[in-house]
């Protein structure tokens, strides 16, 4: 039962939730400001995953000796 309603909370909180917003700043039936506070949520997020995975991906390649001269 406990992992019903830990699979239950996920699903709430990773898809119906998000979901939720999205609709709702697509029909405009979310205030201004939770609009705002999205799109900068969403910015952030996008370029600190484009940032982090660059970096990862570098340093991955460094540590494999890709970039040696030998």
């Amino acid at each position: 039962m406990i992992e019903l309603l830990k699979f239950v909370g996920f699903v709430v909180a990773g898809v119906v939730v998000p979901l939720a917003v999205i609709l709702g700043v697509y029909f405009g039936v979310l205030p201004q400001e939770i609009k705002s506070v999205v799109g900068t949520i969403g910015t952030a997020m996008a370029i600190s995953i484009i940032v982090g995975f660059s970096v990862w991906m570098l340093w991955d390649d460094i540590k494999s000796g890709r970039y040696s001269k030998a």
